[in-house]
């Protein structure tokens, strides 16, 4: 498992930034997790897009950067 420390780090190699970080998530596989959160994610490498922005969420935050989820609407026409 991935700990805020491997992310502040750079999973060991150079740190890393934001964009890195949506990089990293964004590139998971899209699939459902057997697990509904972030952690799962990670440990079975993809996501559904819920679980890749609560994933993104913790990564930023072990990196400083404070987010929040939000959910916009719209009316397609």
């Amino acid at each position: 498992m991935i700990t805020d420390q491997d992310v502040r780090r750079g999973f060991g190699a150079t740190p890393i930034g934001p964009s890195d970080l949506f990089r990293l998530v964004r590139d998971l596989p899209y699939r459902r997790p057997s697990r509904p959160d972030a952690l799962a994610a990670i440990d079975e490498c993809c996501g559904t897009c819920s679980t890749k922005h609560g994933l993104l969420q913790r990564l930023l935050a072990a990196v400083g950067i404070p987010s929040r989820l939000m959910i916009a609407s719209y009316t397609y026409r």
